[in-house]
């Protein structure tokens, strides 16, 4: 593994340095149908792209599709990087197997002056209405600022450090190209930490459960980001490549695809890379890289997958105490396109099978202690933590998790019913749920959780801890290991084992300082951003060693 260098703030500018993947998708798209009645046609080279839902009435995606592929090595005034052309020529075969017109920049080519001609003018004049477009860039990044004042920056092949304003394309400026654009849809993705990306206002999508979804989705406008990392973060190489865009491609191929009915949709792909870039980031290079989701619109945008989805697992016999374990489901080996390129490390090892995708849901509570009850979305995210890294699995992030619980209307301290959890699992693409309880009793705290099939409401196995609030965090590591064991048995029988992780010491902790992180996570999920501050500064006054505490307040620095 490499990582490329990173440079960091100096005064009001930060410099990351990044394989820096810059993807603008503009056309009409199409969202989730039924595999058993869906059929695809490839786009024809420079042609239509086709798609025939359930209802049996094929679907034009786009009539044409556009792509502008940047890639810089060679910087005038900038370090030079390694695999930045590399990663730029192959997001353009991809896209060219897509059916796009593919206008291809590297290293001297790739200008100031070249860049906005293409994309500022020549772009807007061309794109029609059921068009799509998209832009990529890889090479340098920069930001000034901090906050909502943030700007972030794409760096030419010219452009120079100290005068980004003059020598390189802001975000305000990319943002003024697009809104030119006739077309519905706009999908811009950076393989880049930093900031000032402004999308507008958060939304949430339509619901697969839509009356006529894909249809619905294709008339309405959307504009959707998807970014590594924010500044302060480092992005990283993964075997000469983009980590981030190492996963958009693997997405893009069909690894994002989570119901294997052939198509990736904007969602799909935002939660296939966050997790697996946050997961790899930290179990390879101990360190935060958060990619960031935010979408303004209904609409979405869509990708043709080489496959079709796999068919569901069957529920499996009865067992013993809290289990009933369904055979695992079979897995479709990957397309020949993606064996070709870069794979999931959770896929490395395991012949390209397709990671097994599961949501840690907020625990619920059934004691009287209003602090304790504070505790739901602190267990999950710790839990969450603990589980990531495993080959053949990926976790859902609390953000995508909090999107779907606002779209059903489910506040925190309402409990969710199985009904519900299968309808919130089906949304989330997740193929397990983990669900959770805490008691506190005779001065005993008790954790238990269940690993549950979403299509079939089958219980895999539960798992549970007991102890006092100060034994907590070993409470939560073995509630975190057992559950490390029941995922093992859920995955592809191709993927690796994981190796047991290294046990932590025995830590004892003070009951404040879990209130104070679980409350810090719900005002910042609120968007409380200085409420949620203050509540991890207090939990580190009494604490100065509790990681996730130390963790969240990383994130929240950076913007994440």
């Amino acid at each position: 593994m490499h990582q490329r260098p990173w440079h960091p703030q100096q005064t009001a500018a930060a410099v990351a340095h990044f394989g820096l993947a810059v993807v603008l998708t503009v056309g009409l798209a199409v969202g989730l149908a039924r595999p058993a009645a869906a059929q695809t046609r490839g786009a024809d080279a420079l042609g239509a792209a086709e798609y025939t839902p359930d209802d049996g009435q094929p679907l034009v995606l786009y009539k044409r599709s556009w792509a502008v592929v940047i890639g810089v090595n060679d910087y005038q005034q900038l370090p030079k990087l390694g695999g930045a052309v590399r990663d730029a020529q192959k997001v353009a075969d991809y896209l060219r197997g897509q059916g796009f017109d593919v206008t291809l920049l590297t290293d001297a080519a790739a200008t100031r002056s070249r860049i906005t001609e293409l994309v500022g003018d020549k772009l807007p004049s061309q794109v029609g209405p059921e068009d799509r477009v998209v832009v990529y860039f890889a090479g340098h990044g920069l930001s000034r600022g901090e906050g909502d004042s943030a700007m972030g920056y794409l760096m030419p092949v010219e452009g120079k450090r100290d005068s980004p304003a003059s020598t390189a394309i802001s975000m305000a400026e990319l943002q003024r190209w697009f809104a030119q654009y006739q077309a519905k849809h706009v999908f811009y993705v950076a393989d880049a930490c930093y900031s000032g990306l402004s999308i507008g206002t958060r939304s949430v999508g339509l619901s697969p459960q839509t009356k006529a979804y894909v249809r619905e989705v294709t008339k309405r406008p959307v504009r959707v980001a998807l970014v590594a990392g924010s500044s302060g973060q480092e992005a990283h190489e993964y075997q000469g490549h983009g980590l981030f865009t190492w996963f958009l491609l693997e997405g893009w191929k069909g690894g994002a695809d989570a119901n294997r009915d052939g198509l990736v949709t904007t969602d799909e792909l935002a939660a296939f890379v966050k997790p697996a870039v946050s997961q790899l980031a930290a179990s390879q290079f101990r360190a935060s890289q958060h990619p960031q989701f935010a979408r303004m619109g209904e609409g979405e945008l869509l990708f043709l997958a080489p496959h079709t989805r796999a068919p569901p697992p069957p529920p499996g016999p009865a067992g013993q105490g809290e289990s009933a374990v369904p055979q695992p489901p079979t897995r479709a080996a990957e397309s020949a396109a993606t064996a070709q390129g870069p794979v999931a490390p959770q896929q490395a090892e395991a012949g390209k099978v397709k990671p097994v995708r599961v949501a840690v849901l907020y625990f619920d509570y059934d004691g009287q202690n209003p602090e304790l009850a504070t505790l739901k979305k602190g267990i999950a995210e710790m839990l969450v933590t603990d589980l990531a890294g495993q080959p053949g699995l990926t976790l859902v992030e609390r953000s995508r998790l909090e999107e779907i619980l606002a779209e059903l209307k489910l506040g925190q301290t309402k409990l969710i019913d199985p009904a519900t959890a299968a309808k919130v699992g089906k949304l989330l693409g997740a193929e397990y749920l983990v669900l959770g309880r805490y008691l506190d009793q005779l001065g005993k705290l008790r954790l238990s959780a269940r690993v549950v099939h979403v299509q079939t409401g089958a219980i895999v196995a539960g798992r549970s801890a007991t102890g006092k609030v100060e034994d907590f965090l070993e409470m939560e590591q073995d509630l975190a290991g057992g559950l490390r064991e029941v995922l093992q048995t859920v995955k592809s029988p191709a993927a690796p084992v994981a190796p047991k992780p290294p046990r932590r010491a025995a830590q004892k902790i003070k009951q404040d300082v879990l209130v104070a992180y679980s409350a810090a996570l719900d005002a910042q999920d609120r968007g409380d951003k200085e409420a949620a501050k203050q509540l991890l500064q207090k939990a580190l006054a009494i604490d100065p060693g509790f990681a996730p505490a130390q963790d969240a307040m990383k994130r929240l620095s950076a913007g994440v």
